[in-house]
């Protein structure tokens, strides 16, 4: 996980991101042979091969401009997916090849591997009965945590208004760092919930490198769907080192026949957001180090009266602490759905 060196994403980053299977929809005149075709073979598997061709130049001193043309290559292979309960494997992983033979990735300044196994595990699921398990190398998402790690999560109801997850395990981004010895990665989330109406969640993550704890957060978050098709959700996040709160995102959403908006409320305190040593892979780390504070608040708006094209206005005032000063951003947008699965848009903002 190099925030700095990473591949593009595939088009299917949400599904691959949250470690779903990245399923194509087959089309009406397709799914019944594919359907008959699994019936017979009596294989559950999927197998999803994704191609990104880019080309770009760099003038990095001092070997001078370098024209590099990288062909990335997904492949995703999930079986047993179909079933929600039973046994099932997920596997995905990437390569690189450059074309131009540049050298762009193997110089001195970029440190980047030609490829990498992105998750690879084994999970046992039993919807009926409310819980579910997975072991291997995965990625995990729970308000606090974005971490790849290699370990077991798992995922249960209490009730039917309560479920408890928890995950643990080595994390990747320390594996190369003095061993993985004392390196470990664990956390979990609390949640209270009535389907359709309201989620309220608690959850928690640590990081110890070395059997020094690098990381600790909790947070919580919410969820509540409101009369007048109002829906408001948000969350908070508190250091536990720093001892004080890391960000605060909240937005509020409704609609008025066509028109829909979205009000949004952001504050983000760098010193206890951003972390800054060699246990981090983000980039802006160094950003810790400012102790700035940055308010966000604004809010888009859409008009969906044009059958297939909608237009949308954003505006947004970032606010400063230590610079004393603000900026305005003022955006307006266009989408349109020219067929099936297709559509088209533009954006020109300003700030």
């Amino acid at each position: 996980p190099k925030a700095n060196s990473a591949p593009p994403t595939p088009a299917k980053s949400a599904e691959i991101s949250s470690r779903e299977a990245a399923k194509e929809e087959p089309n009406d005149a397709d799914e019944s042979s594919a359907e008959d075709e699994n019936e017979s073979s009596g294989i559950d598997l999927d197998i999803v091969s994704e191609t990104i061709i880019r080309g770009f130049e760099r003038s990095i001193a001092p070997e001078g401009d370098s024209l590099a043309v990288p062909i990335y290559q997904y492949l995703t292979v999930n079986y047993g997916n179909s079933k929600p309960a039973g046994l099932s494997f997920y596997f995905q992983g990437w390569g690189r090849l450059d074309a131009a033979d540049s050298g762009y990735f193997e110089n001195d300044y970029i440190k980047d591997p030609d490829g990498a196994l992105l998750d690879i595990y084994l999970q046992y699921a039993q919807p009926e009965d409310g819980y579910a398990l997975r072991l291997g190398g995965q990625h995990v998402y729970i308000v606090v945590a974005n971490e790849s790690f290699d370990g077991i999560c798992a995922v249960t109801n209490f009730t039917p208004f309560f479920v408890f997850s928890a995950y643990g395990g080595l994390p990747v981004g320390l594996d190369e760092l003095e061993g993985r010895s004392g390196d470990l990665l664990w956390g979990g989330r609390v949640t209270n919930r009535l389907q359709g109406a309201y989620e309220i969640g608690a959850s928690y993550k640590k990081v110890d490198n070395n059997s020094v704890t690098v990381t600790e957060f909790a947070g919580v978050d919410f969820f509540a769907a409101l009369p007048f098709n109002v829906g408001i959700n948000g969350y908070s996040t508190y250091n536990l080192q720093t001892e004080d709160w890391a960000e605060h995102s909240y937005d509020l959403q409704f609609g008025i026949q066509e028109l829909y908006f979205k009000l949004i409320y952001e504050r983000f305190s760098y010193a206890d957001y951003f972390i800054n040593d060699k246990t981090s892979s983000n980039i802006f780390g160094f950003l810790k180090d400012t102790g700035e504070i940055l308010t966000v608040i604004g809010g888009d708006g859409y008009w969906q009266k044009l059958g297939s094209v909608t237009l949308g206005a954003t505006e947004k005032s970032y606010q400063y602490d230590l610079r004393q000063e603000s900026a305005m951003y003022y955006a307006g947008n266009l989408k349109g759905f020219v067929a099936a699965r297709s559509e088209v848009g533009a954006e020109i903002g300003y700030m």
